[in-house]
């Protein structure tokens, strides 16, 4: 059992009492309705948030393109300022991420790549804020969007830990990295910029988003 599977538990957990710690306890289907929303509406879109914080980050520094993927075909595709996405409210299956971003970091400083890393926890921090801020505004108004709110934002506390965890993601015989998370690959490449080793010369670094953790490889290296 992983640290994911672990804190996604506690999550459900703390988001189902809170939902119904409330003033009056809410009917179980709405309780069942704001999970729903949480897990297939606001869920896609905050990994969407996420990415545009890393996609963002990419062009504002660096100018150069990215693509973003959220869940699997089929997918709504449409191209934004050099930003392309193909956006699904359908999880993925068989593999480990809900989304990615994808970019070219050939000859791009590391410090700027540990900027772009640290960019998709930042973008969950705002909508985590602006989540509890709905949640305040909303009181005990619309219940079952409330209840949804409140699971998310539970969500969104535990991606931003898990995000910034400085660790890898392995694969399940332990031998291969699969990814790194935000947090390790900010610090790997702050001391490659300390180190003044040279900037990558490898192909396109993809940005990998699980389901609860979000991580951006070393240049050269495919999950």
């Amino acid at each position: 059992m992983t640290f994911e599977d672990v804190a996604g538990a506690v999550v459900i957990c703390v988001g189902l009492s809170l939902a119904f710690t409330t003033s009056s306890a809410p009917p179980l289907w709405q309780v069942t309705l704001g999970i729903l929303l949480a897990g297939w509406v606001f869920g896609p879109l905050t990994v969407l948030g996420h990415e545009l914080g890393h996609a963002l980050a990419i062009r504002l520094l660096t100018g150069r393109a990215a693509l973003i993927v959220v869940g699997r075909p089929p997918a709504a595709g449409f191209a934004l300022g050099g930003i392309k996405l193909q956006l699904s409210p359908l999880p993925p299956r068989g593999v480990m991420f809900a989304g990615l971003c994808v970019w070219d970091s050939r000859g791009v400083p590391w410090r700027t790549i540990a900027i772009v890393s640290l960019a998709g926890p930042a973008a969950d921090l705002l909508q985590l804020t602006g989540c509890l801020g709905l949640i305040s505004v909303l009181g005990g108004q619309s219940a079952v969007i409330r209840h949804g709110f409140v699971i998310l934002a539970c969500v969104l506390a535990l991606r931003v830990i898990a995000n910034l965890r400085p660790s890898c993601v392995e694969g399940r015989d332990g031998r291969a990295t699969l990814f790194h998370r935000d947090g390790h690959q900010a610090l790997l490449a702050l001391r490659r910029a300390r180190e003044k080793a040279p900037a990558p010369a490898g192909p396109s670094a993809p940005v990998v988003t699980q389901s609860t953790a979000n991580s951006v490889p070393p240049p050269g290296h495919r999950p």
